[in-house]
């Protein structure tokens, strides 16, 4: 069972405040990122999140080596593969 399904079909509507750190806050914008990669490739393999405060990644096996994109969008919208 991968765990970014559950994420997938709960977290589309509203932003996060992370309890341990109220200056990172997972966005709309992060979750419509994080969903459209979950489209693309589904099944394929393990992917998670992780929002950090200066950026959003979306990981492979929710290790931070190795991930697949991130998001800045404090100053201007930038994603990096």
């Amino acid at each position: 069972m991968m765990i970014s399904k559950a994420f997938f079909y709960v977290i589309d509507t509203f932003d996060v405040i992370d309890s341990n750190n109220p200056n990172v806050i997972t966005t709309k914008n992060e979750i419509e990122i994080f969903n459209k990669v979950i489209k693309i490739i589904r099944d394929e393999v393990d992917v998670r999140h992780k929002d950090a405060e200066p950026y959003f990644s979306v990981l492979f096996e929710g290790k931070a080596n190795r991930w697949i994109l991130r998001f800045y969008d404090k100053k201007s919208l930038c994603i990096v593969f």
